[in-house]
């Protein structure tokens, strides 16, 4: 049975390191296009300055919390054996 804690801090965890290899990216090499989706799932993208980036980090931790909270009990359901 899984925990909503730790599952949603491991994925908010996981989020943020992609986001810091998507910003570092983003970084090396301006030229390349970023899909409009991306721009608005990834905060401060395309311009990113030290607070567009905490803010980024924040809210996509957010997001791997939400997910654990939506994964969790879903999972548990489907995998109760009575």
């Amino acid at each position: 049975m899984l925990r909503i804690g730790p599952v949603g801090v491991a994925l908010g965890i996981t989020f943020d390191i992609l986001y810091i290899v998507c910003v570092a990216f983003h970084s090396v090499y301006d030229q390349a296009a970023l899909y409009p989706a991306w721009r608005m799932l990834l905060p401060g993208l395309p311009q990113v300055n030290v607070g567009s980036f905490l803010i980024g980090i924040v809210q996509v931790f957010i997001y791997g919390m939400l997910i654990g909270l939506i994964f969790v009990p879903i999972y548990n359901r489907l995998a109760r054996t009575d």
